[in-house]
């Protein structure tokens, strides 16, 4: 009969395969938001930890980096220096020479916020002043318990953040008045910023396994996606046949690549090892299997 493993070996941050957030980690580093080998979870964050990833949302070297004092403690000689001009020409970050960013410090829940709703364009969505944690929440960035969170925020806070960062619309205003706005366009930051495409969809064969009999076996480096083809790049896209996942690709027509493409959060990791599976059944999360030699489920 069909067998269904665990693997823990496709994780691209060393570490994680226990976390709550592993689904959030490996997506923001396979995208190259996050960069860093290892994290430490419960460790307080930093605001460069922020900004470094807020500067790799956008396609290298599209901004010319700067050569001048950006802030009181941001110069050319700053680690991070090409990150922070990067925000500064991006609209993010505001250069002023006579006050302090402080890379090395803690960053609240405000900072992020305000951040993240700059680099979305997201300042109208407030009522009164620029209640830029409201505005987040609003947006679905932040939800109902971390607007409790007055603390300085841990990595896995900045984790949560920043997944929750890609799946909102960056709007590009067409014309705003009293009572009315018009948008010329709303599309996902990465869209946006390195034309790189969101969507979800259950992955259903590979060059081994197809889901249902009239479904056809995808090319070797080739997986079908709700019925597109699509070439795997450098992810481990084929081991994901049954699962809904979420996923990101370049590309338009008949030639995608996948940049990214990760099991729905809370959805156990697997893998389908069978020639002779019947799928029964592809609920939203999770498939049932009839080996088709004895006629159990599996």
């Amino acid at each position: 009969s069909a067998t269904y493993t665990k693997f823990v070996d496709s994780d691209s941050v060393k570490g994680i395969e226990n976390s709550p957030y592993r689904t959030e980690i490996n997506t923001l580093a396979d995208l190259g938001i996050y960069t860093a080998e290892t994290i430490n979870e419960k460790e307080l964050s930093s605001k460069g930890m922020l900004i470094e990833a807020l500067a790799n949302f956008y396609e290298k070297d599209e901004f010319p980096v700067r050569n001048d004092q950006l802030f009181a403690d941001v110069n050319t000689d700053t680690p991070l220096y090409k990150e922070v001009s990067v925000l500064c020409t991006a609209g993010v970050l505001v250069p002023d020479v006579k006050a302090n960013l402080g890379l090395k410090q803690g960053v609240t829940l405000d900072d992020a916020c305000e951040l993240i709703c700059r680099m979305l364009n997201l300042a109208y969505m407030h009522n009164d002043g620029t209640d830029y944690k409201l505005i987040a929440k609003r947006a679905g960035i932040v939800d109902s318990s971390m607007m409790k969170n007055s603390q300085a925020l841990v990595n896995q806070d900045i984790m949560a953040l920043l997944y929750n960062t890609l799946t909102c619309d960056y709007m590009k205003f067409q014309s705003v008045a009293e009572g009315e706005m018009k948008f010329e366009k709303r599309q996902n930051i990465l869209e946006k910023t390195r034309s790189i495409y969101m969507n979800t969809g259950v992955v259903e064969a590979n060059s081994a396994i197809s889901l249902v009999s009239n479904s056809n076996f995808s090319s070797e480096n080739n997986v079908i996606i709700d019925g597109e083809v699509f070439n795997i790049g450098k992810t481990v896209a084929e081991e994901f046949v049954g699962f809904k996942c979420t996923y990101f690709y370049t590309g338009e027509g008949s030639v995608k690549t996948l940049v990214a493409i990760r099991p729905e959060t809370k959805v156990e990791y697997g893998v389908l090892n069978s020639n002779d599976v019947e799928f029964t059944r592809i609920d939203e999360n999770k498939i049932k299997l009839k080996s088709a030699t004895t006629n159990s489920i599996c």
